[in-house]
């Protein structure tokens, strides 16, 4: 429980030991948003995309900054 917690956020409760073996795998396949990630997206009011995954918000990130490279790094982002 202690990893699916440090992974998530969130320590799950009355779940078996086949559950949880189950939600670390799709864990480690699909891990969450960081708290970084997080800040970032509220920083630029796109919380919509705080449900999708660490690389699918990287990704996004990603263009973002190639987009307007010299406001972001002007902020202090990166």
């Amino acid at each position: 429980m202690d990893l699916i917690e440090h992974l998530s956020g969130r320590r799950p409760t009355g779940i078996s030991k086949r559950e949880a073996s189950g939600m670390i795998e799709r864990l480690f396949e699909n891990p969450p948003v960081s708290k970084r990630q997080l800040m970032f997206l509220r920083f630029w009011n796109r919380m919509d995309l705080a449900n999708r995954t660490k690389r699918e918000v990287c990704e996004w990130m990603d263009n973002f900054i190639q987009e307007d490279h010299a406001m972001v790094v002007g902020l202090g982002f990166i």
